[in-house]
């Protein structure tokens, strides 16, 4: 992660929230987004406060329920790359290993 994870956190987020994609996310990507944890993501999700859905034992979120949760808890997202920041750079990808 680059040393500055806010700056990762929110190009991650405006990744998350694009809508370039309809494929759900899963609870590492939510927690890597916002620089949290999983278990927050989980306590989110398990309030009702975060919509989701299972897949077998997985967690999945809709896309559109993800930009609604960031819009209700008025969490700022920054669409576009951010200049001299590692996730901004063409080729990387964050850690996608666990669940």
């Amino acid at each position: 992660m680059n040393t500055n994870g806010v700056v990762v956190a929110s190009v991650l987020l405006a990744e998350l929230v694009g809508f370039d994609s309809d494929e759900p996310l899963q609870v590492k990507q939510i927690a890597a987004a916002l620089g949290t944890t999983k278990w927050t993501v989980h306590r989110e999700v398990n309030s009702g406060r975060l919509p989701h859905y299972r897949i077998g034992s997985g967690i999945r979120i809709e896309r559109s329920a993800f930009r609604a949760y960031l819009k209700d808890h008025n969490i700022p997202v920054r669409l576009g790359p951010v200049a001299g920041c590692q996730a901004a750079q063409p080729g990387w990808a964050p850690d996608t290993d666990g669940s």
